[in-house]
């Protein structure tokens, strides 16, 4: 069974409350409870979002998360398919004063509620609350983490920046940043997905998509086992999410050259073995100025594993 922390109540109750329901504490604990883990990673990623429909409750809520289609979750809520069978009294979740009490009794409580309040206000927040303690995104990397990134697709579209804000309201990194980007692409590629996500983003100008055709077997000549690029004259490794999503654009997984004489770089490879050098001349008089002095640079790596590289940009 799911385990929800208090954290993650108080998500549910504020969503509910978005989509016109009000949800107590264990009502919510009854929805989420019986989750399994990529169910309750799908939920989390539908809480970075406001609701989709209206009413929806927590009930609703997991049955979004398991694939039904958010307007017919809000048919079933209105209809009262979801409600559970005994009442309960709310709670911290959701305060409010019971049906059965007197007016008076109802003022009393919504008074000690503003009052907890405002004294809660007071209180200095403790370190440890300033950042909920989120799944890892590296879970992502299971292979439940598959399904999960499909759903947030299906809900989410192609479409960078909201499916990097729904990661980053969901999980984090284990510095405990937020994911970014990056992180997306490196989950995509992971996955097997990075190439139906790219054909699925927005149609790219002809005039790019070729300059991507012709550049991308040279891409390849540079890359090493890691996805990451080679250092060269001032440059970059990049991220391999953002590496892998270029060529994707590229079409058909093209092989990489042996060599590219109009540059001067050389790549060899024997088993697992990766070597790649600069064999071009150096820039002739008049051209030197301001150029890098690459002639010979090399580096190799062994698999994934880079075991001599350039310094980079600097």
């Amino acid at each position: 069974m799911a385990e929800v922390d208090a954290e993650l109540a108080e998500r549910v109750a504020r969503w509910c409350a978005e989509a016109g329901r009000q949800a107590g504490l264990a009502q919510i604990r009854r929805a989420l409870a019986p989750l399994a883990w990529d169910d309750l990673l799908a939920v989390r990623a539908l809480l970075a979002d406001p609701p989709p429909a209206r009413p929806l409750g927590p009930f609703a809520l997991v049955d979004i998360a398991r694939g039904t289609p958010p307007d017919l979750a809000a048919d079933r809520e209105r209809a009262g398919r979801y409600r559970p069978e005994e009442d309960e009294e709310p709670d911290a979740a959701a305060p409010r004063p019971a049906p059965t009490a007197s007016r008076s009794e109802g003022r009393r409580r919504g008074a000690e509620v503003v009052i907890r309040r405002a004294r809660d206000r007071q209180r200095p927040t403790p370190a440890s609350a300033v950042v909920p303690d989120l799944p890892r995104i590296e879970d992502l990397r299971r292979p439940e983490g598959r399904s999960v990134l499909e759903r947030l697709i299906r809900s989410h579209g192609a479409r960078r920046v909201a499916l990097t804000r729904a990661l980053a309201a969901g999980w984090r990194r284990d510095d405990g940043a937020p994911p970014g980007d990056g992180d997306l692409f490196s989950l995509l590629e992971h996955h097997g997905l990075a190439r139906a996500f790219a054909r699925r983003e927005e149609p790219v100008p002809g005039t790019i998509a070729g300059a991507i055709r012709v550049m991308a077997p040279v891409v390849r000549l540079l890359q090493h086992g890691d996805g990451g690029l080679a250092l060269f004259n001032g440059g970059c490794e990049e991220r391999a999410g953002h590496v892998e999503l270029v060529l994707a654009a590229a079409g058909d997984p093209l092989q990489p050259l042996a060599q590219a004489p109009q540059t001067g770089f050389q790549r060899l490879t024997a088993g697992k073995l990766t070597a790649i050098l600069d064999s071009g001349a150096p820039p002739s008089g008049g051209f030197d100025r301001a150029a890098h002095a690459g002639s010979f640079a090399l580096e190799v790596s062994v698999g994934r594993e880079r075991l001599i590289v350039n310094c980079g940009s600097h």
